[in-house]
């Protein structure tokens, strides 16, 4: 293998194409080679405070031409991480510092402090399709209307949820605060499950704003009272 340290001066006179600091160049010949290294970096393990295997002190841009691969060699993407133990593969921070989103071994994406789409609510994912929306604790969306252009097979949270605006089903233009409409079909809402014990209960709360009106259903007749159904 060939390699070239440069540290030219520049002169006034004439136009420099292409400089390169360092230049590794391919072996030739017709002998067999099993493993090529361009550069090949041992452990390091002396520095009493630090150990970089590469450091780029200033702020240039850098490039690669082919994969990058870290914590592995046998991937195949474009980009892949494999990360060591407890420790997260992704993690992004702003310009402070601060983390941003972080990527876990197990695959749980964390956003902190801020919300997907544009960075004010779920707008910004307008043309964004989901297999499924979940989040271990409560799962808020703010906005109008912001889940009506985006595809979501399941929005879960297993803690609770809310939507702080109008909420379509079906629709794209809710009229009310929840809006559920099947198209030109008969709209069915299931309210309950069976084999869970317990049937369906609708709480309502009264016109004068002073309690709350429970209706159930049992024989295709509905009963409602004041005495909770939950």
């Amino acid at each position: 293998m060939v390699f070239f340290i440069d540290i030219p001066t520049i002169g006034g006179v004439g136009t420099t194409t292409n400089r390169y600091g360092v230049e590794i160049s391919d072996v030739s010949g017709s002998g067999r080679l099993m493993n090529n290294y361009g550069i090949y970096i041992s452990s390091l393990s002396k520095g009493l405070a630090n150990n970089w295997a590469i450091y780029s002190a200033g702020t240039e841009k850098s490039y690669l031409g082919g994969q990058l691969n870290i914590g592995t060699v046998s991937m195949t993407s474009m980009l892949s991480v494999k990360p060591g133990v407890n420790v997260n593969p992704m993690l992004i921070a702003s310009s402070t510092g601060s983390a941003l989103m972080t990527l876990s071994g197990s695959g749980n994406l964390t956003l902190i402090g801020n919300y997907l789409g544009n960075g004010g609510s779920l707008t910004g994912l307008a043309t964004t399709t989901f297999n499924s929306i979940t989040d271990s604790g409560t799962l808020g969306v703010t906005g109008t209307s912001t889940l009506a252009t985006t595809s979501v097979s399941y929005l879960t949270a297993s803690v609770g949820g809310y939507v702080l605006g109008k909420f379509g089903i079906g629709t794209t233009t809710p009229r009310t605060s929840l809006h559920v409409t099947n198209g030109t079909a008969t709209t069915t809402i299931i309210i309950g499950s069976a084999g869970s014990g317990k049937g369906g209960c609708l709480e309502i709360r009264d016109s004068n704003d002073a309690g709350w009106t429970y209706c159930s259903v049992l024989g295709g007749v509905m009963t409602c009272g004041t005495a909770s159904c939950e």
